[in-house]
């Protein structure tokens, strides 16, 4: 291997070899990209879940807030109704008389 008549030969498979070395630890820096974009994708994934639980809690909570608005309107509603009903009966019964 080490004559002249071999020495084409001989660089030519070092070119190989060298080749086959980088290709190799390109394979593992990729396999260690990848890892690490799957961490990435991962985290990404519980970060949007997070915030779609929060973002449906808060919006369970303001459906919540409206309801009970809507609700204590109609009461407020009811009652002033109430109020005018027991006022004429009061006012029918008993005649306000002037303060003298």
């Amino acid at each position: 291997m080490d004559k002249q008549h071999n020495r084409h030969l001989k660089q030519t498979v070092e070119m190989l070899i060298e080749t086959l070395r980088k290709k190799r630890c390109k394979k593992k820096a990729h396999g260690r990209e990848i890892g690490l974009l799957l961490i990435q994708i991962n985290e990404k994934d519980k970060l949007i879940k997070d915030l779609t639980d929060q973002w449906h809690a808060t919006r369970h909570e303001r459906d919540q807030a409206l309801k009970s608005a809507r609700r204590s309107q109609n009461r407020l509603l009811e009652l002033q109704d109430e109020n005018g009903e027991l006022a004429r009966k009061l006012t029918s019964l008993v005649p306000l008389k002037p303060v003298t």
